[in-house]
Order: C-alpha cells, then structure tokens, then sequence
C-alpha cells in the first residue's frame, strides 16, 4: 500500500515547488547580501536562501563549505538538514573531507545527513566507522554513528557490529570509548528494533533473521515533480521519477497482550 507523507501533502497543498526564476534571484540576493557583510550576516544570508527550496539554491550554498568562516558553515549544514532534496544529500557529502579536521562544523554535517534521511549518505559515513582507531576521527565518530542510526539503514548494521568487536577486545580504551558503545548500541536498536549488549549477539540476531527482515522492508521514495516522499512496501513498484529515500526493517514486536504486531515507522522529522 502506497502513503504519502500527511504533513508534507499539507504543504504541497499550500505551495507549489519554486521554479527557476525563484532560485536564480535567491542566488542573487544571497551573493550579493555576502557583499562585505559580517560573518552573523552571511550565515543569515545562507539560511534565507535555503527558504527557496531549489536545486540550484542547493549547490550555490554548497560553495559555502570550501570558502566561508566555520560559523557560516554551520549555518549552511543546519538549513540544508532542513531542505528535502537528494541535492542536499550529495553537496553535504562533498563537503566532508575539507571539513573533517573542523571541530565545530563536521558534526553539524553529519548531524544533518541523518536528519535528511537519505541512506546513499551510508557508504560515505561507513568509512568513518573503519577508521575507528584514527584519533581525529574518534572526535566526532559518536555524531556519525547516531546519523547511522537514525538513516536506519540495513547496510549498517555489519559495520556497526564490527565497530562493537573492536571495543570488545583487550586492550587500552581509548578516551571516548565509553560514548561510543552507547551510541553503537542504540543505533543498532534504532534499525533492528532489538536489544543485545554483545557484538557476537547482534551477529547472530542478523545472520539468523536478515533474509526474513530484508523481505518485508518498507520503501520510501522523493518524487520529483511534487517534491513529496510516498512510501511503497512489499512488491510494489516503485513512484515514476523519484529517488529512494530510505528502505527500513519492519521487526516484528509483540504487544501487551502477547500477540505480534509491526511498529509504525519513523517519519523524517521537520
């Protein structure tokens, strides 16, 4: 059975997607607001075109992650978290590796990658989690398995169990070790509905239950032409001209009365 969003059929209902014209004068006030302006200005600027949710809008911000202070790249990576397009998606993971060594700015990037949803961020943040020994990454790895977490991706599931083995081993802790377990776990918990405290145990929770969970994932997609998010479960096809958001597990619970029933999925927070 199709869904459609309820909110984001609202606001559809109240406005139609910006067209061209709109974005190129965004643009253009934009740039021309950086004029000389302070830093608070410039990253006001930001946030003010981003209210034109466009393409072009979208990538004309992106230049801001390679050239503008750490606060007016803080501003961008909040208000693109705040814009549903997969444009947002691809200019956040561009700007990883020349942000990764900004303390202020790299978790705001991440942060925003999860709010988004959009699981093609996965792979991206995966190399994160193997580079768990590198201590620059250690700083802001924690941000990167919450944004895992809540992208809800399968795919996660192996690195994050791997990044749990890692810890369980004897040897020295590393500083933030004791966050990092926490935030592991509850992401785990987050995509399988499950709760085990031991890396091997979540191994085999995955390995005995993946081919039966994988079946039965819930599909979301962003349809270009409404600029809306419809989900598409079983073996539906998927919206003409639209792009997968997110596929998510379905476990199975049990109620209070003992009898299983399937969670309500997490819709994408606005």
């Amino acid at each position: 059975m199709r869904t459609i969003i309820p909110l984001l059929c609202l606001l559809w209902s109240q406005e139609a997607p910006f067209s061209d014209k709109d974005a190129e004068e965004a643009i253009k006030k934009m740039k021309a607001s950086f004029e000389g302006a302070s830093i608070e200005k410039r990253a006001a600027a930001v946030q003010e075109a981003l209210g034109v949710e466009h393409e072009k809008v979208i990538r004309a911000v992106g230049e801001v992650f390679f050239r503008e202070p750490n606060p007016v790249r803080v501003a961008a990576a909040r208000a693109l978290g705040e814009v549903d397009h997969p444009a947002s998606v691809e200019v956040l993971l561009k700007a990883l590796p020349a942000n990764q060594n900004r303390a202020e700015v790299m978790p705001e990037i991440v942060k925003a990658l999860g709010k988004l949803g959009y699981q093609s961020a996965c792979p991206a943040l995966h190399e994160y989690v193997k580079r768990v020994g590198d201590p620059d990454v250690r700083l802001f790895l924690p941000d990167v398995v919450e944004a895992l977490g809540r992208l809800g991706s399968a795919t996660s599931i192996d690195p994050l169990v791997d990044l749990l083995r890692k810890m369980e081993t004897g040897r020295r802790a590393w500083v933030n070790e004791g966050e990092l377990i926490r935030v592991t776990e509850r992401a785990l918990r987050a995509i399988t509905g499950q709760d085990f405290r031991r890396a091997l145990d979540w191994d085999n929770y995955w390995r005995q239950n993946s081919e039966f969970l994988k079946a039965g994932m819930i599909r979301t997609y962003w349809i270009r032409k409404t600029q809306l998010r419809e989900d598409v479960s079983g073996a539906e096809k998927a919206p003409p001209d639209s792009v997968l958001v997110a596929a998510r597990l379905v476990p199975a619970q049990v109620d209070g009365n003992g009898s299983e029933r399937q969670p309500r999925r997490r819709r994408r927070d606005r």
